[in-house]
């Protein structure tokens, strides 16, 4: 049985480290716990850099670096610096985000595992 914590733990600062997953698993959310609490958001062939933090029950994101491929007679990896906010509601104590229509959940969550 997976721990979601209870309405009685103390609010966080930082989301857990680790990987974020839709039901298909085919977007990726990835939020890193460090000094510089930078967020990865893969979906669709593009991927965005950026950072976040925890305001109450909601994750506000702001995303700075977008990648992705460009195909053509060469394919090309472009990379395209943008000024981006989010926000994303907090679920299941912080193992959860409510993001883009969709709800993403922390591989502990889901099972999966990030090797």
């Amino acid at each position: 049985m997976v721990d979601s914590g209870s309405a009685g733990d103390p609010a966080r600062t930082e989301m857990p480290m680790g990987l974020y997953h839709t039901s298909a698993r085919v977007d990726e959310l990835c939020f890193f716990s460090n000094e510089t609490q930078n967020a990865v958001f893969k979906y669709v062939g593009i991927t965005l850099f950026g950072t976040y933090k925890v305001e109450g029950s909601c994750v506000q994101v702001h995303w700075h670096r977008k990648s992705y491929t460009k195909i053509g007679r060469t394919t090309k990896q472009i990379q395209e610096d943008i000024d981006m906010q989010e926000e994303m509601g907090i679920e299941e104590n912080g193992y959860a985000v409510r993001f883009r229509d969709a709800v993403y959940k922390h591989q502990r969550l889901t099972g999966w595992k990030d090797d």
